[in-house]
């Protein structure tokens, strides 16, 4: 897991601090991988092609090929070596956040008619996720998005237009439309919906194609 700062203020007369909030560092861990063989230039020149990337990579291990996580290596490798070329290399790895990501998950194209529809999404995680949605819109109106599984989860959009495609980017809180120079911040409730941990019963009204797209998280 990754290193935690709590955040809490002490008032003079109370011993029972303030709690503000949880602060989560990106992960980070050790890794250490040796060479079966002996190892010569050419191999130290493929594993420092492999090593030296710019941005946060996806790794994953043989153990659990379903948990990737985005890192990279910082400080300097550690070739240790018995002096006949074989040994091992020492790596100190940096995620770029505080959590193991699963493999990108898509749910089927779902459509609503006349009446609201309701299917299930399960998030296997250990935080709650905030997906991808696709919405395809079949005539002009309205679009009602709603998590049952807690009170008051509800994202709404009005007046889209007919054979409109959107786009809702919940983590970084984007929307996107495809007809252009068309946005739909003004037509949207700013609530943007989770998948929280567990069963997600979703329920859709308003004649669209809808879909989900996502990613567990875990913290270890």
């Amino acid at each position: 897991m990754s290193n935690r700062t709590i955040n809490e203020m002490t008032i003079r007369g109370h011993d029972k601090p303030y709690f503000f909030e949880l602060t989560k560092e990106p992960l980070s861990f050790q890794l250490k991988f040796y060479f079966e063989d002996s190892w010569d230039d050419n191999l130290i020149h493929e594993v420092i092609k492999w090593l030296n990337v710019d941005y946060y990579q996806p790794l994953s291990f043989s153990e659990n090929l379903d948990k990737v996580y985005y890192c990279m290596p910082v400080d300097s490798p550690e070739l240790i070596h018995n002096g006949l070329k074989q040994g091992y290399i020492s790596l100190n790895m940096r995620c770029d956040s505080p959590y193991v990501y699963g493999r990108q998950s898509t749910t089927k194209w779902y459509e609503c008619k006349d009446t609201p529809i309701t299917f299930e999404v399960l998030n296997k995680g250990h935080e709650d996720i905030y997906p991808f949605i696709y919405i395809q819109k079949i005539d002009f109106g309205n679009v009602t998005i709603t998590n049952l599984s807690k009170a008051n989860s509800v994202t709404s959009f009005q007046s889209l237009s007919h054979n409109e495609k959107l786009l809702v980017n919940g983590e970084n809180h984007i929307i996107e439309s495809d007809i252009p120079n068309v946005y739909r911040y003004d037509n949207f409730n700013d609530f943007y919906l989770p998948l929280y941990v567990g069963n997600n019963r979703i329920q859709v009204s308003g004649k669209c194609k809808i879909k989900f797209q996502y990613r567990y998280k875990f913290v270890s």
